[in-house]
């Protein structure tokens, strides 16, 4: 590697240069880490890498410009697009609730990755905002604790009837415990978690 820039400034090491393009990226991560901040491009001889898995990267570079952000920024705009992207959810779960009720049960079987797959988005962005919090100490994420114990609980029930094939059960579950929580918790991100996100 010729040259490595972060934030437009270029990247001077104190020891040998990184052997790797993945050695680079780890201590550049490990780097933004203590600065909480996080890798939001990395191009490699005019590719970006940020979205490839590290084994696919390239074994070396000539020149490599990297650009962080913090992490809060981050995962506001990973909430911003996650409620966007989710806006109608509520509506499909009810949808998908009347709709098992008029199908034979080894057709809604069928369906029920169809169902896990319109709660993926809320999940992988619950991760994430668990492990910000738990990292940096925050207490702001304890008032929506309850509402994913509940969310989880439910999801519990929701697998149970589901192996007894309990078709009326699955459906009550989904129209009026999972719906509802999801409508609280998207809320929860928009009134009490974008804006401890967000600059003031």
């Amino acid at each position: 590697m010729q040259s490595v820039f972060l934030d437009g400034e270029d990247v001077q090491f104190s020891g040998p240069a990184p052997a790797s393009i993945c050695a680079l990226v780890h201590i550049i991560n490990e780097h933004l880490a203590q600065n909480r901040r996080v890798l939001t491009s990395c191009n490699v001889d005019g590719a970006d890498i940020v979205d490839v898995e590290p084994a696919q990267y390239p074994k070396d570079g000539d020149v490599v410009h990297m650009t962080s952000q913090p992490v809060a920024q981050a995962l506001a705009q990973t909430i911003a697009h996650t409620l966007a992207s989710t806006a109608d959810l509520p509506v499909q779960l009810r949808t998908f609730s009347a709709e098992i009720l008029h199908k034979p049960w080894s057709e809604t079987l069928q369906t029920i990755d169809r169902f896990t797959a319109l709660l993926m988005p809320i999940h992988q962005l619950t991760d994430s905002l668990h492990q910000y919090a738990v990292s940096h100490s925050l207490d702001w994420m304890s008032g929506i604790h309850p509402m994913l114990q509940a969310n989880e609980q439910a999801l519990n029930r929701f697998i149970e009837a589901a192996k007894c094939s309990d078709v009326a059960t699955v459906s009550d579950i989904i129209w009026n415990e999972i719906t509802p929580k999801i409508e609280s918790i998207r809320q929860a991100y928009t009134d009490d978690i974008l804006p401890h996100l967000q600059p003031s």
